[in-house]
């Protein structure tokens, strides 16, 4: 129950114990990636190898710069 309230905290006024921008920005790219994978799986069929190539590195750069960017902004707190 105490997460609820801390997380209603987030978009009001009231300090929260959880960051509002990286609660968005992990809604954000949990979207992009659901998008992506349900593109993939939708046209899995008509894919060549180098285009299904090109999004696995698109996904795993993806990945990596969005902890890579937490990971920047934790060392700063």
């Amino acid at each position: 129950m105490n997460y609820i309230k801390e997380f209603i905290k987030i978009f009001s006024d009231e300090p929260s114990f959880f960051s509002k921008k990286r609660i968005e920005s992990g809604i954000a790219f949990a979207f992009g990636q659901l998008f992506l994978l349900v593109f993939f799986f939708y046209n899995l069929e008509q894919l060549t190898t180098t285009e299904t190539i090109a999004l696995s590195t698109l996904e795993f750069s993806i990945s990596g710069y969005i902890i890579n960017h937490i990971q920047k902004q934790k060392q700063f707190k």
